[in-house]
């Protein structure tokens, strides 16, 4: 898991801040108008919002079919455990019926 404050976030975090600001230069030399500057920075806010909540909505149905798998093995061990419980209870009375 990426953790914030991670030495690969900070790079991250570099990367972008390098992207951005050759973006920015690339802007003014081509004379781009501060309110289109505004438009294509909420653009790529929203697209990063957009990424970032599908990989939480991946992450969170990923963390769900782990539940979902450790609790039908739990369920499948509890059938196991009472099913060698039914035998050692058998085992006995065959046993004590024997004597």
């Amino acid at each position: 898991m990426l953790a914030i404050g991670s030495p690969c976030s900070v790079r991250t975090t570099s990367s972008c801040n390098a992207l951005l600001r050759e973006l920015q230069q690339i802007w003014s030399d081509i004379g781009e108008s501060e309110a289109e500057k505004d438009r294509m920075l909420m653009e790529l806010e929203r697209e990063c919002l957009e990424v970032y909540r599908r990989k939480v909505e991946e992450a969170a149905n990923a963390k769900a079919r782990l539940h979902q798998t450790v609790a039908a093995k739990e369920a499948e061990l509890a059938t196991l455990m009472a099913s060698l419980g039914e035998l050692n209870t058998h085992s006995t009375v065959s046993s004590i019926s024997r004597l």
